[in-house]
């Protein structure tokens, strides 16, 4: 065909702005009118101008061509745009101009496999003759690598193919040497593993490698650097200075656990570019599969290497790293204080938790920023819950946007839960913990937009030092003091949990900080483990030969080993029986159809020197079970709660009441205890054992506490003192809490002085017969009991409401001392009584049930009535004057004597003057007054008043209290309403008498 015609055919047909574009030669301005346009030659084509009609070109040495010249003698860059390719190669066929590449050499034979399974030698070779000396220096500009590397590794260059821009070539051999794949990394180096390419299509590959494993088994490398690029590993290997040093990479990111054997023996770091895809594979897959060889001791170390993006540059790549100034003795420093890699959601094995015996030795220094595991005690939190981002990144910034910085693109930042910044970011507002985030991302100060990618929970809380009990011994007097220090702590709330902490104890396993807002150090919790107590593992059958030393022994030859070789105390058994019983209490029974509570409340009240705290902390001593709360040192540090101030609000704690739930307290000296307390403990010994907290901060604990109450009578007194000692719990308790008391001891001084000086005969009696493990293990056999275990049989119940009818008509007549209740004494009864059938070892021979037998009733009757009819109280005897003075036996002689004073009177009486008159009307008010204050109203002289208190005193219508009030009783009220019906004229008289002003005290 005619040259021209097809010259012509050409130009019609070719789009020469884009034949040109695709080579990377860029047009200057606009063509002029004949088409000749100015180009600015990237590839180094020495082109100064071409013409975009008729694609005619010149160059910088004066040379002219056309589309032949240009096929024939820069052949290399004939390949463009697939659609322009065909029709150049059609017509330059026609026209006889050769553009293809000559056919290759003959190469070695190729393996028997798949084609599509290789690389073809000959597509390596024409690739690496078309890594020219200009693209050589491109690829030093774009990667770093040197055109010795380059040869090395046998680095090419390819135009590029369909769906692929042209890109250098990396080949990736394997073991066998042959190419199994190559890695395309185009200039924006952007990269994808690709096969054969066949007819112009990419490929993927989905075999992985370990690109560099050949170098690592030949060479003598003792520290191996696994990075994430086949590039990024080849420039380690370019600039490393020592020969004991290398370095491998991943292909397509994966890391099969087979391959961890290949690096036995080496010391490991990794080297993920800080990208979130390339951190996530190392964190994810190729770090866990490496730690279990370094668990396993297969390794010598294993790290994790972060390096940041340098200033300037645009990708966080190794490559670009070195390009920006880094140097191997920088990058081997970081190697080198690269810090040991943990799994994700692991503990930190290579900084093992120090364990500490309690929080106060979080204040050593040496423990500053350390992780430790300390056991402590939950006191309380607050209803706040508190954000803290887990991780974040990025979203936009304007240096980075401007190309002026590249230190945080791309990159996510994560906050462990360790970090400080959580405790600050507590309570914060959005903005404020925006800025704190900017603090760590940001070091030049700048406000770049970021995105929370997760985020943790944290509560603040209560905590103080863990102790199983606390005796009075002058060695733990200092333990003391350290368990009412409280601190405030910050515990992560895990996935899936809500609600408050309970009050426990815990073993905690965090980081010790300092709180950045106020300079404090506290403790960053990660996990809360629960304490478990000995009686949640109690196993019976395990204590198959305790237990029968026990039901040998019985509840009396038990009582008697305890008082011979523990207490020793004599002629108080009466007492220890009241700590046993309390000790050896259920949880809960279910007695006469309903499901009462089980737990014990007892009180040992007396003179000082009687052995009330000494049978309690020599029983806890030996048994490991019991803690003391010493009101006269503890007051106000939280018996049951205490509500404080916090920096947000207000919040509420437990105390020793609550945080001792289904275990025991002893309460020492509790004449001091506030009013306050009685009343909560009060609220809390009912059925459900609840402590309810209706304060300005509201909360609810569970308070099933088996109590023993040691105290004093009120203001120093003694027994002695009191006509009847069982006064002296009104004085100590209300009514309330008195009804709640299952059984009470009153102990008073004796009078026979040689018996505290006796000597002591353990040593005489033999070896103890109930070891400390068998007391222990009773306790908690007890403590582990359920409600179904516990078995009432019909002869029993009815032997209890027979006892308490019995209780109730001897001691039930006194409504101010409710020590026996008549509606509440049969459940005391039937928990006294299932106490006792567990001292007495009433079981199955499972070791499972408690059988409460009619004995069991009557030795609690028997107890009770002891008790409470021994001349200490007295209550037998109170009970009954109390039922003497309430009844109207004697109506008729009150009657007739106050009818006969007020006619002798009757004068003043109409004229509202009678002493006797005003002091009746008084007393109906229900006023409180002392004798001077109702002499001085009712107009009495000394005498008068005498013999009007003398009158009502003896019938029982006044009586006066510690103050030395005199107030009217409930017979007051039902004397006055026979005399309203009987003597309506006279009581309408003493109506209308008037007292003088003077009362100083109203009810």
């Amino acid at each position: 065909m005619n040259p021209e015609v097809l010259h012509k055919r050409m130009i019609a047909a070719m789009d020469w702005r884009k034949f040109y574009a695709e080579r990377q030669i860029v047009i200057e301005g606009e063509p002029d009118a004949e088409g000749w346009a100015k180009v600015l030659d990237i590839e180094n084509l020495s082109l100064v101008r071409i013409n975009v009609k008729s694609g005619a070109w010149e160059d910088r040495d004066g040379a002219k061509g056309n589309v032949y010249e240009f096929a024939r003698t820069r052949k290399d860059y004939s390949e463009g745009d697939p659609g322009d390719l065909e029709i150049l190669e059609d017509l330059c066929q026609e026209a006889g101009v050769p553009t293809n590449d000559p056919e290759p050499e003959p190469s070695e034979a190729e393996p028997d496999e798949d084609p599509e399974s290789y690389v073809a030698d000959t597509d390596l070779r024409r690739w690496e003759r078309r890594l020219t000396t200009p693209r050589r220096d491109y690829l030093r500009d774009l990667t770093g690598l040197t055109p010795e590397t380059a040869k090395r590794y046998s680095i090419g260059w390819t135009p590029g193919w369909k769906r692929v821009r042209p890109s250098f070539v990396l080949p990736v051999h394997d073991p066998d040497t042959v190419c199994r794949s190559i890695r395309l990394v185009d200039d924006s180096f952007q990269s994808r593993w690709v096969m054969r390419p066949i007819y112009g299509i990419a490929r993927p590959q989905f075999t992985p490698r370990l690109y560099g494993l050949d170098e690592m088994i030949q060479g003598k490398w003792s520290t191996v650097l696994l990075c994430d690029s086949e590039f990024e590993r080849l420039i380690v290997m370019q600039e490393r200075q020592r020969d004991d040093w290398g370095a491998v990479s991943l292909t397509d990111r994966a890391f099969p656990r087979e391959w961890a054997p290949h690096f036995d023996g080496k010391d490991v770091i990794l080297c993920p570019t800080p990208e979130r895809t390339s951190l996530s594979c190392f964190e994810r897959i190729v770090g866990p599969a490496l730690h279990e060889a370094l668990k396993a001791g297969r390794l010598k170390s294993l790290k994790i290497m972060r390096y940041e993006a340098a200033a300037g540059q645009t990708r966080p790549t190794l490559n670009r790293w070195f390009q920006c100034g880094g140097t191997w003795t920088e990058f081997q420093r970081l190697a080198l204080l690269a810090v040991p890699f943990v799994p994700a959601n692991a503990l930190a094995e290579s900084e093992q938790s120090i364990e500490l015996k309690e929080l106060s030795e979080i204040d050593d220094p040496k423990h500053g920023d350390r992780r430790v595991r300390v056991p402590l005690t939950i006191s309380g939190d607050s209803d706040l819950v508190f954000d803290s981002p887990s991780a974040f990144r990025v979203d936009y910034c304007a240096e980075i946007y401007k190309g002026n910085c590249a230190l945080c693109e791309n990159k996510t930042f994560d906050l462990p839960p360790g970090r400080p910044e959580h405790i600050g970011m507590c309570g914060q507002s959005e903005v404020q913990k925006e800025s704190v985030l900017r603090g760590i991302c940001c070091p030049y100060g700048k406000r770049p937009h970021l995105q929370t990618l997760g985020k943790y929970a944290f509560r603040e809380v209560y905590a103080t030092t863990y102790q199983r009990r606390v005796i009075r011994g002058a060695e733990n007097d200092q333990a003391r003091v350290q368990r009412t220090a409280e601190r405030t702590i910050y515990v992560r709330i895990p996935d899936g949990k809500s609600g408050p902490l309970e009050p426990r104890g815990y073993y905690a396993t965090g980081w010790v900080r300092t709180n950045p807002r106020n300079s404090y150090r506290t403790l960053l919790v990660e996990s809360l483990e629960p304490i478990r107590e000995g009686f949640e593992d109690f196993r019976a059958a395990e204590y198959q030969e305790s237990f029968d030393r026990l039901r040998a022994l019985g509840w009396q030859g038990i009582c008697n080993d305890l008082t011979t070789h523990r207490t020793r105390i004599q002629d108080q058994q009466e007492a220890l029986l009241v700590v046993m019983l309390t000790y050896c209490s259920v949880l809960r029974i279910r007695f006469n159809g309903e499901t009462i509570r089980g737990w014990v409340a007892s009180a040992l009240i007396g003179d000082s020197g009687t052995g009330k705290s000494t049978n309690f902390e020599r029983i806890a001593e030996a048994a490991g079970e019991g803690e003391i709360f010493q009101c006269l040192t503890g007051k106000r540090t939280g018996l049951t709660y205490a509500v404080n101030r916090s920096e947000y609000n207000w919040r509420c704690r437990a105390g020793l009441f609550p945080q001792n739930t289904r275990k025991i307290l002893c309460i020492e000296e509790a004449q001091d205890m506030e009013a306050r307390d009685i009343k909560s403990m009060a609220g809390a010994l009912d059925d459900q054992g609840v402590l309810r907290v209706e304060t300005i901060a509201r909360g609810h604990y569970e308070a099933m506490t088996r109590l023993v109450i040691n105290c004093n009578p009120k203001d120093g007194r003694t027994l002695a003192s009191y006509t009847f000692g069982c006064q002296s719990v009104a004085d100590l308790f209300d009514a309330m809490f008195v009804r709640r008391l299952d059984l009470a001891a009153f102990l008073r001084r004796s009078d026979e002085h040689a018996k505290y000086n006796r000597e002591d005969v353990s040593s005489d009696a033999g070896e103890a017969k109930v070891r400390p493990e068998d007391l222990r293990a009773l306790i908690h056999f007890a403590w582990s009991r359920e409600a179904d275990a516990i078995y009432f049989g019909k002869e029993t119940t009815a032997e209890v409401l027979a006892a308490a009818g019995r209780l109730a008509e001897r001691f039930g007549w006194c409504d101010d001392i409710p020590l026996v209740c008549p509606s509440d004494v049969r459940k005391s009864i039937a928990r006294l009584a299932a106490a006792w059938a567990v001292l007495d070892m009433s079981v199955d021979e499972n070791l499972w049930s408690v059988t409460v037998k009619p004995e069991h009733v009557s030795l609690t009757e028997k107890l009770l009535n002891a008790l409470y009819s021994h001349p200490d109280c007295a209550l037998d005897r109170y009970s009954e004057q109390a039922h003497r003075s309430g009844n109207l036996e004697d109506y008729p002689a009150i009657e007739k004597e106050l009818e006969a004073r007020l006619n002798a009177g009757i004068a003043e009486l109409v004229q509202g003057r009678l002493p006797l008159g005003r002091t009746l009307a008084l007393l109906l008010t229900g006023v409180r007054a002392k004798r001077s204050e109702l002499r001085r109203a009712s107009g009495a002289s000394d005498g008068g008043i005498t013999d009007i208190l003398a009158f009502l005193t003896s019938h029982h219508l006044i009586r006066s209290n510690r103050n030395g009030q005199f107030a009217p009783t409930p017979k007051f009220g039902r004397v006055m309403a026979r005399i309203s019906e009987r003597l309506p004229e006279l009581y309408g008289l003493i109506g209308m008498s008037q007292a003088d002003e003077g009362l100083h005290e109203q009810p």
